[in-house]
């Protein structure tokens, strides 16, 4: 006789999937947030808009002002001048 087992109704799984769903909207939070700022939107307005905590939006700030000064000559990164 077959065993038949409903995965759906197992915890686990259930868990699984809850857990998916949280991390799938904190990467699109963070995604939103990275192009607001790109936008030139205002810091208090993109932590409404994506829930994301104050430490969170300041990380991302700080990257894209990194990724900015590295790939931009003139922009606070001298690599490009000759000595």
């Amino acid at each position: 006789m077959p065993w038949i087992y409903d995965i759906e109704s197992d915890i686990r799984y259930k868990q699984g999937i809850e857990k998916g769903i949280e991390k799938g909207g904190k990467a699109k939070a963070l995604e939103t947030a990275i192009k607001a700022f790109q936008k030139g939107l205002d810091f208090d307005f993109v932590m409404e808009l994506t829930g994301l905590s104050n430490e969170e939006l300041l990380k991302i700030q700080r990257s894209l002002k990194l990724g900015k000064n590295s790939t931009q000559p003139g922009k606070g990164d001298d690599s490009h001048k000759k000595s």
